[in-house]
């Protein structure tokens, strides 16, 4: 396993601009079904990955504004019952100051609960909307698909190199061989010897 995945991240490459947002996946094997299939599969869990995070997310939002949503509700009921009793004890309110502030202070009350609750339960409902969506989250812009020509990963280059590497070692085998080849080279006497390093 541990092989597997260090095969698959030395076989896959991301690029990520910056200006347009675009992801480039491009994953490098030396059988070019294989690639086009790794990056089908890639792109389908990382699809399936962002759609299940995101209806967790939307899960996690709707049981949040449910409740919200209760104690809002209670929240407006609470201010609507507090106003109808005020005005089913005071039928005329024209006459008493005291009463039309008191009617001014209950209705504002009761205007910003339903507000709050209207807003809640449009909440609610968008999360009850995502947390069933099965839309992909990403746009794939261009499948994958296979290589029209092998991908030479360099081999120019490392020909190229081999090539050196062995002259370099050739020559070097070459000279170490003539060099070992003069010092056995027998002379009949020093006289010759010396002529022969002279020469």
């Amino acid at each position: 396993r541990d092989k597997t995945i260090k095969k698959l991240e030395k076989a896959v490459g991301v690029e990520v601009s910056t200006k347009t947002g675009v992801v480039t996946l491009r994953v490098t094997t030396k059988n070019p079904e294989l690639s086009q299939q790794i990056s089908r599969r890639m792109l389908a869990w990382l699809n399936d990955f962002n759609l299940m995070k995101r209806q967790s997310q939307a899960s996690a939002e709707r049981r949040f504004t449910e409740g919200r949503l209760e104690e809002t509700a209670s929240q407006l009921r609470d201010a609507e019952d507090r106003l109808l009793r005020f005005t089913q004890r005071n039928r005329d309110t024209r006459n008493s100051p005291l009463l039309r502030l008191e009617e001014d202070r209950l209705q504002p009350d009761v205007t910003m609960r339903q507000q709050v609750y209207t807003s809640v339960l449009q909440a609610y409902e968008q999360a009850k909307i995502e947390e069933v969506r099965d839309t992909p989250v990403i746009t794939i812009l261009q499948g994958p698909e296979q290589a029209v020509r092998p991908d030479s990963r360099g081999l120019i280059v490392k020909v190229f190199l081999v090539l050196v590497v062995g002259l370099v070692v050739g020559i070097w085998l070459a000279m170490t061989r003539e060099a070992l080849s003069s010092r056995v080279t027998d002379y009949d006497s020093p006289q010759e010897e010396f002529k022969h390093l002279v020469a």
